[in-house]
């Protein structure tokens, strides 16, 4: 009856490690909030007019980036498509890869 008890609580302190464990992984990934172009705020929108004068903002979402309130802003200007991780202060954090749209 003891090894039975004994057992029993093994399997349930491994089933508590896990699902912490899983539960830790996924607070880990990179969680992205879709919002409107209009929503981005206006320090966003005078860097990307600054950085980025003639491409037009398609996609926005609220994330994170090095731990950091960001946004990730999909930009356009004709075949040409670039995305762009910019902090709440309307800092540039990082700048994609581009890539041609073709029609």
């Amino acid at each position: 009856m003891k090894i039975i008890k004994k057992v029993h609580l093994l399997l349930i302190l491994f089933i508590c490690m896990f699902t912490t464990s899983m539960h830790s992984q996924e607070s880990k990934k990179n969680v992205k909030l879709k919002i409107k172009v209009s929503e981005i705020p206006n320090v966003i929108v005078k860097t990307l007019n600054k950085e980025f004068d003639d491409f037009v903002a398609k996609k926005a979402y609220k994330t994170k980036k090095d731990n950091k309130q960001a946004y990730l802003i999909s930009l356009i200007k004709d075949d040409i498509t670039k995305t762009v991780y910019i902090d709440a202060k309307g800092r540039v954090l990082d700048k994609l890869k581009s890539n041609k749209t073709y029609h």
